[in-house]
């Protein structure tokens, strides 16, 4: 998660108007645990962050309550991609 930011301010430096984000890799984590990585993250940067859905790649789905949860954190502006 601290990563991502990291790599997210490099982009942003690097004139990156949005964040494509999927789940974290090798971590199958809690629903409550996806929401609270990606709103750690909106917390922290300065442009909107796109979730991709694409559980066949990590292994973790984002259901419609992900996008719910997320949206109520008002620096999360959230829209969904399906893989």
């Amino acid at each position: 998660t601290v990563y991502s930011v990291g790599l997210c301010a490099d982009a942003e430096k690097a004139g990156a108007d949005a964040f494509l984000m999927v789940a974290p890799y090798y971590n199958k984590t809690s629903q409550p645990g996806l929401v609270a990585h990606y709103n750690y993250i909106a917390d922290r940067v300065n442009k909107p962050i796109i979730l991709y859905n694409v559980p066949s790649r990590t292994g973790q789905p984002h259901p419609a309550s992900t996008g719910s949860f997320c949206s109520s954190c008002t620096a999360l502006q959230a829209s969904f991609i399906v893989g």
